[in-house]
Order: C-alpha cells, then structure tokens, then sequence
C-alpha cells in the first residue's frame, strides 16, 4: 500500500471534527444483495444510518426553500428530458461521438419553450440544479459524458437503501485489514512477470529504500489516472488490447469542502440543495 493507511479512496477523517468525516467514498449504494452490506453491517457488526431520498432545494439569491411548483415543474422537466434524450440516441450511431449534454440541452429548450406557469429563468435554474446533481454522479459535465453510454452501470447497481456506515467508513477497510501483513507506505515503480508464474515488485519502502517483493500473482489496484501517468511500468509491456483500454478510458474528478460549524442553521434534512444564482448554466448550475 502506497499510502500511509489502509483504504485507498475510503479516507475518513476525525482529528478536527466533532464527528467522522468522509474525504473521499462515503455511502453503500444500495443495501440489498450488496456483499458491503454483508460484510459491513451483518459480518463486522458496523452500524449503517439510511440516507432518505428527498432533497430540500434551496434558492442561492434568497436561502429559501424552492417554491413547491417550481419545483415539481424542474423536477419533471428534468426527468421527462432524461427519458426523451436516452430514448433519442438510438437514432445514432455508436460511432458517432456525440456527449450527453449536446442532446439533453437541445431536447430541454424544446421541452420548456412553451411553459408559463413559471419563469423561464427560474425554471432553467431548476432544472440546472437535477443537471448538476447528476453530474456530480458522473464526476463529469454532461458535455464530458457519453450518449451512448453514460448509463451504462445502471443494471449493475443494487437496490434498496442508501447507509452512511456510522463511526465512519474507514471502519469496513481496517477490519479487513486486521491479521494481514499490510506493508505501508511501499510504492511499487515496477512490476516483472512471466509465464512460469513468478512475479516481482520492485518499490520503495516507508524509509525511502528500494525493495523487491516476489509473488505468484499480482493484484494491480491502483488508479487509472496511475496507469495512465506510467507511474509504474510493466516487463514485458502489457497487451496492446489493455495499453488501448488504460488510454481510451476517463475518470471525473470530484473535490470535496468539509466546514464545521458553531451550531446548525438548518433544518433536520440530512442534505439539500442550492439552485444556483442567475450565473450562466456552463459556468455554474447548482
């Protein structure tokens, strides 16, 4: 493990703060048939807290809560487009490299040029907020995201429940680690394999001097963007096939701002949303 803990992107953070703090992965999406929730709730005895699926909306210009019809309106609006621009891609080509956004905001504009119960400007702000929502399940702008396939995961994803692990997150990582000999802070460079079935690894340790493991097999964990980088090379050279998946594959970016403050200014909701200003969609939508 390169890092100094277990976990990889599980990062829990507690020096600071009155409670555990998720820096980086933070809820089991969805409990049912899930071996995280297995493992964490029913096998380590971790306590799981349901996150509710209603989110209050809030208007950046006055900290209000969304005006109900507006709000009902965007939320609709928001998914018929949805529906519409996913069923709409059939008409091209899977060769054709058209993003998400170029057909939902064109399928947008025609969807809510005629709707006068509200104002066009606040109904764009509305909506823009779902949009935001889902890119940050993307890790992506809608224009960075595919057409064809920017749902792809969905028929892999498991139902029920979404649990934020009580105590923090990092409890389900530690626990797996226990009774293992967990090298940290040991950066692998290299990675040698043959067809004879030894493999080595050659590192840096935690004090900074090289190291060399031999192994049966490897495991290669770490992130694409750590592929990409060839902060690690490989003798012989990987296939081509898996050279052109590392090259061809993208990964969002999200960054997270953790405050704490004096005393709670809100409600009992465990989140909501900020429906951003009059600031222009592309820049910012929520």
């Amino acid at each position: 493990e390169a890092r100094s803990r277990v976990g990889g992107r599980v990062h829990t953070l507690r020096d600071g703060f009155e409670c555990a703090v998720e820096l980086g992965a933070m809820l089991i999406t969805g409990m049912e048939q899930n071996p995280l929730a297995v493992l964490g709730v029913e096998q380590l005895g971790c306590h799981a807290h349901n996150v509710v699926e209603s989110c209050v909306l809030r208007d950046a210009k006055t900290g209000d809560v969304l005006e109900g019809n507006l709000d009902a309106l965007a939320e609709k609006y928001y998914n018929q487009t949805l529906e519409q621009t996913a069923a709409d891609r059939k008409k091209y080509k899977e060769s054709e490299t058209l993003s998400l956004g170029q057909i939902f905001q064109a399928t947008l504009d025609a969807a809510i040029r005629n709707e006068s119960a509200v104002p066009q400007s606040d109904l764009r702000r509305a909506v823009g907020w779902h949009v935001s929502n889902l890119e940050y399940g993307c890790a992506a702008t809608l224009e960075q995201v595919s057409l064809a396939h920017w749902d792809q995961d969905d028929p892999y994803g498991f139902e029920g429940d979404h649990v934020l692990i009580k105590g923090g997150a990092d409890r389900i990582p530690q626990a797996l680690a226990e009774g293992l000999h967990v090298r940290l802070g040991h950066c692998a460079s290299k990675v040698t394999y043959s067809e004879s079935g030894k493999c080595t690894v050659q590192l840096t340790n935690a004090e900074g001097r090289p190291a060399t493991v031999t192994a049966d097999f490897v495991v290669v964990a770490v992130p694409l963007g750590v592929l990409q980088a060839n902060a690690i090379t490989f003798s012989p050279a990987l296939p081509l096939s898996k050279q052109q998946s590392v090259a061809a594959l993208g990964n969002g970016n999200l960054n997270k701002i953790c405050l704490q403050f004096e005393r709670q200014f809100w409600g009992p909701e465990i989140y909501f949303g900020i429906v951003d200003s009059d600031a222009a969609p592309e820049v910012c939508r929520g």
